[in-house]
């Protein structure tokens, strides 16, 4: 089974498992912002191709006799962080990688793995959240909440995620009204040295050099 992507080609000893290509996006922007280095991105093309991905991430790391040192995935919780989680965990499991025990924690092995549950492992939600709670403080972001109110008032909200309406919103006041999170990100409209995104940095670190 190949992913939406094409075929996986591990390139690194250190990856990082993502839903899509915009998470790519993002994600790349983030390691280049840390200076963390020697991870390649894998998008897999949805929540429900990791176990997909990582089979084929295993077959290409033994086909080019790549010894991984680390995977991680990243994946979001929607509504529900244990069920996502758990999900991940049986992809894992299903490689015959050790499992961490719980979100963000790295599980030793050949190669260690680990899991993070977007936003923090604990809430309902996704990227798109995360990314929200670095720019909730400011001026264009208490517009944006005053908008959904306003449509919410008026009995105009249809979107079900929140969420992720108030980030385009915010997005849509930016350079590109049609970037999305990880076009964003490359535009420079998420400010990564926020402490929202420091659990997050310290688990991609620690992937980076353990």
């Amino acid at each position: 089974m190949t992913s939406p992507f094409g075929r996986i080609s591990v390139k690194s000893n250190r990856l990082v498992l993502v839903e899509g290509e915009d998470e790519r996006n993002l994600l790349t922007k983030m390691l280049a912002e840390w200076n963390i280095q020697g991870i390649q991105t894998i998008p897999v093309g949805g929540k429900d191709n990791f176990r997909a991905g990582l089979e084929q991430v295993m077959e290409s790391a033994r086909a080019t006799e790549t010894g991984l040192l680390a995977i991680g995935v990243l994946r979001d919780a929607d509504e529900y962080p244990d069920r996502a989680f758990q999900s991940v965990a049986g992809s894992v499991r299903s490689q015959g990688l050790n499992t961490p025990s719980s979100h963000s924690v790295v599980a030793q092995g050949q190669p260690s793995t680990g899991i993070f549950i977007l936003p923090d492992g604990t809430n309902p939600g996704a990227i798109e959240d995360l990314c929200w709670r670095s720019v909730e403080d400011t001026a264009t972001a208490q517009c944006c909440s005053n908008y959904l109110a306003c449509l919410e008032v008026s009995n105009a909200l249809l979107s079900p995620n929140v969420g992720k309406t108030l980030v385009h919103a915010y997005l849509a006041s930016q350079q590109d009204p049609s970037a999305r999170v990880g076009e964003g990100a490359l535009q420079g409209c998420w400010p990564l040295d926020h402490p929202a995104f420091e659990p997050l940095k310290d688990f991609l670190h620690h992937l980076a050099t353990i």
